[in-house]
């Protein structure tokens, strides 16, 4: 079954009314706004290396697609977050097999 196919009434009991996304906007434009996923894309391209990382902010970012809007979410994917997050993994497992 696909969203396109479901009524306005089932995609509200399912908690896809898009209440949420209504009332948050990808916050990509706002420079000030530490938690716009391009703020979060620029950290993954600015990382060189894996000992460079801030647990902290990769622990926020998890935290953040867990429970952010799917707006925030697909903006952080087109703005290039998911290649950085998996250049990452993959400059840790190089560490981690040799």
């Amino acid at each position: 079954m696909s969203l396109k196919n479901l009524s306005s009434s089932s995609l509200h009991n399912l908690g896809f009314d898009g209440a949420r996304e209504s009332k948050e906007q990808p916050s990509s434009s706002s420079k000030g706004d530490p938690r716009s996923p391009q703020d979060f894309v620029d950290y993954l391209q600015e990382i060189r290396k894996p000992a460079d990382v801030e647990v902290g902010k990769v622990h926020k970012l998890r935290v953040l697609l867990r429970n952010e809007s799917i707006m925030w979410i697909d903006a952080f994917i087109q703005q290039g977050g998911l290649a950085g997050l998996l250049e990452l993994l993959y400059s840790v497992l190089k560490i981690e097999w040799r």
